[in-house]
């Protein structure tokens, strides 16, 4: 469905559905790929917007709406034409403490970790000689999409409950070792701690944990986004 959008705020955009009916689209939902820029970058005031309803919730009169769900996930197409073990080349976009970030196609990047530069383990070192713009050849470990989702409502929900973070180390973990740390030092109630209990294989407890994630980051926004 389309609607118009009405107001852009620091956390997502407000999307006129029909005549005294809104929704929200919460900052998470509005692309793939930009995760770190204001909504005011990607729909302005005004704007006719393709959207998708995600949740209706009548009690607390609130419509979720998602915009990037109404275009292709870049990232399974990137992982359906990619293989892990496979060499690319790619710009150097990004230079960070703990790694390098290559630009893989026109919105999506990679990330070589820093321990990951050198079999000598001076990455720390090494790192000092890469510029951006350079073209550089890596091969691929991973192509992890659920990850990337997990990082993005995990930062979320660090900063909207003021917890610090090592996020070099957070970011050096694989699957198991990052589900089970979060199970444990996260404030999920005891409902939400057995609904990951429960969940034997970890793409099912990853799939629970980014639930828990995006739900908490969602809750107390404060605004009612039905319209009577």
């Amino acid at each position: 469905m389309t609607g118009i959008v009405t107001n852009i705020t620091d956390y997502g955009s407000f999307v006129e559905l029909e005549d005294g009916i809104e929704g929200l689209v919460h900052v998470s939902e509005m692309s793939w790929t930009k995760k770190n820029v204001h909504p005011g970058k990607i729909v302005s005031t005004s704007e006719k917007v393709e959207v998708m309803v995600l949740e209706i919730d009548v009690q607390k009169r609130r419509i979720s709406l998602g915009i990037k769900q109404c275009v292709d996930n870049p990232w399974e197409k990137y992982k359906s034409n990619n293989k892990v073990g496979e060499t690319i080349e790619g710009e150097i976009r990004n230079i960070t403490e703990f790694g390098l970030f290559i630009g893989l196609s026109e919105d999506i990047d990679g990330l070589v970790h820093l321990s990951d530069l050198s079999w000598d383990g001076n990455g720390d070192e090494l790192i000092k000689t890469y510029s951006k713009g350079s073209l550089i050849k890596a091969k691929i470990l991973d192509i992890d999409i659920d990850k990337e989702r997990l990082m993005f409502a995990l930062r979320g929900y660090f900063e909207k409950k003021t917890i610090d973070a090592d996020w070099e180390a957070i970011n050096r973990m694989n699957n198991v070792e990052l589900i089970t740390t979060l199970s444990m030092i996260c404030p999920f109630s005891a409902t939400e701690q057995q609904a990951l209990l429960v969940a034997e294989k970890v793409e099912d407890r990853a799939s629970t944990m980014i639930s828990l994630l995006e739900m908490a980051n969602h809750e107390g926004d404060g605004i009612e986004d039905v319209k009577h």
